[in-house]
């Protein structure tokens, strides 16, 4: 008799865990610099069709847009070297060897994910991880739906799944590795803000527009880093726990969750956190105007959006752009929103891979290309995303 090798696999949800705390502060940093969201989507779609200025430019929006298409373009990079730092510090074995994977799969999975990911203005990481950590009304309507989504996908979709044959409840030497990289990259990334902090430092327009590009690019390989240890990259693994306990629960992985719960509450807690802190300079910020200006007191600079406070009141999240510059948490529940969120899951499912993950894999899998000479994961990851792009491209504004 001829026997059948089931593949299997160990759940690793510790790494998830520590993994989604690595998100979590990777993302906050981001905001805390510059008040914007970590979407992947976004940072993709923006490359390839900046936004224009809705009404006449003036210089404090050209100089905004512009740093802020560096912050999205830095963001992809880091992306792409934190997947090349973990294909490096696993010596190659990182590299994900994808069986079973059509080229027309691929690009349909691609092209839903880009269109869904337009309609609904966000992924996985600015839905899922931002939005629902600030409560924002649109993002937990968007989740639940792709959510759904993509699980309904996975279970006509399973493909060749591993069956999970145990938990590893402690990290082994190349998670440590990497979390303590994820610990070292982003402990440096404080130290840069709060340095720029320093009330000689905050009237430098030059200094002060390094460290955002800075923290732009040390977030960037934060979030990277900290997908790979938390298995995300993975697309077996996302699919396996997307697939749901109750009806497979030998295929059920359990390190996504793991990684929800390391992620959502700690950034959510950080939101709320710059949220006080922002109330609390506000509140600063009328008491000054409300005592007579003398002749030492600093004044706001309106040529540049980094400054964002005087010399003399208390600093004001975000730290180096606009004060203005926020994310919302209203927003309408539309058609697209709605529409966008079920075809995101929708290719979401059908591949197991979103934005964020699909840019890690290429560094990871360059980094093989340029060792071992492995092209196949490469082009499968470049494939997808073009499709991505193409998807966003078609999609009316």
């Amino acid at each position: 008799m001829t026997s059948i090798d089931i593949p299997s696999t160990t759940a690793h949800p510790l790494a998830g865990l520590v993994g989604g705390a690595g998100i979590a502060l990777s993302s906050s940093l981001l905001l805390y610099a510059s008040g914007r969201v970590f979407g992947v989507s976004g940072f993709l779609h923006r490359t390839v069709s900046p936004q224009s200025l809705n009404s006449s430019p003036t210089t404090t929006k050209v100089l905004a847009q512009s740093r802020n298409r560096l912050g999205d373009a830095f963001a992809l990079l880091d992306l792409g070297i934190g997947g090349w730092f973990i294909g490096r510090s696993s010596s190659g074995s990182a590299t994900l060897a994808l069986s079973g994977h059509t080229l027309v799969g691929t690009v349909a999975a691609g092209l839903l994910s880009g269109i869904g990911s337009k309609l609904a203005g966000g992924c996985t990481s600015g839905h899922m991880l931002s939005g629902v950590s600030r409560l924002s009304r649109r993002s937990i309507v968007a989740t639940g739906i792709l959510g759904l989504s993509s699980s309904l996908v996975v279970q006509f979709n399973q493909g060749s799944l591993p069956v999970v044959v145990g938990h590893a409840w402690v990290l082994n030497r190349f998670e440590k590795y990497l979390a303590t990289s994820i610990l070292i990259v982003l402990s440096g990334s404080v130290a840069l803000l709060k340095v720029s902090q320093i009330r000689p430092l905050r009237n430098n327009t030059r200094y002060l527009s390094a460290v955002y590009v800075l923290v732009h690019f040390l977030s960037g390989i934060g979030f990277g880093i900290s997908l790979g240890l938390s298995g995300v990259v993975s697309a077996t693994r996302v699919q396996g726990f997307l697939v749901t306990p109750f009806r497979h629960p030998e295929l059920f992985d359990s390190t996504l969750g793991f990684f929800g719960l390391g992620a959502i509450p700690l950034a959510s807690g950080l939101y709320y956190l710059a949220v006080k802190l922002r109330n609390e300079s506000q509140r600063a910020e009328k008491t000054t105007q409300a005592t007579p200006a003398n002749d030492n007191q600093a004044v706001y600079n309106e040529t540049d959006p980094l400054f964002t406070s005087d010399s003399s009141s208390s600093c004001s999240v975000p730290y180096l752009a606009s004060k203005d510059t926020w994310p919302a948490r209203g927003g309408e529940i539309d058609r697209r929103l709605i529409l966008g969120s079920i075809l995101f899951g929708a290719g979401w499912g059908l591949r197991g891979i979103c934005p964020g993950p699909a840019v890690v894999n290429l560094g990871t899998s360059l980094y093989g290309v340029f060792t071992s000479g492995r092209l196949l994961d490469s082009s499968y990851w470049t494939v997808w995303l073009l499709a991505f792009l193409a998807g966003g491209k078609i999609v009316p504004k």
